[in-house]
């Protein structure tokens, strides 16, 4: 079994969960038991898409593993895990577009 530092710095993407988040604080864990034991930090600053607001313990994600200015591993380019097939927008989406486009006034 690998270990965190065995990840650190390959560029290559790794997928785990997140262990640990508290809303108001910028930081958390996540696991990835397949890949490497223990926890790994993560800065919300990491999180490629997501507002932290959707961030969350149990959430799925895909992440690199890099070096922190203090030396330690960090999680970067984290991106949630989309378990929705690519395609397009839920209807309620859609909806909320084209109302919005329908107020504006026409020249």
């Amino acid at each position: 079994s690998h270990s965190l530092e065995d990840w650190t710095g390959t560029g290559e993407t790794l997928q785990g969960q997140v262990r640990s988040f508290k809303q108001g604080q910028p930081w958390g864990f996540i696991i990835s038991p397949g890949n490497f034991v223990g926890d790994l930090f993560f800065h919300v600053d990491g999180f490629a898409g997501p507002r932290a607001d959707m961030i969350r313990p149990g959430l799925e994600v895909t992440f690199r593993v890099e070096i922190d200015k203090k030396n330690r591993c960090v999680a970067v380019d984290i991106f949630p895990v989309s378990k929705v097939k690519r395609g397009p927008p839920p209807p309620g989406m859609m909806a909320l577009s084209a109302g919005s486009a329908a107020k504006r006034p026409r020249f």
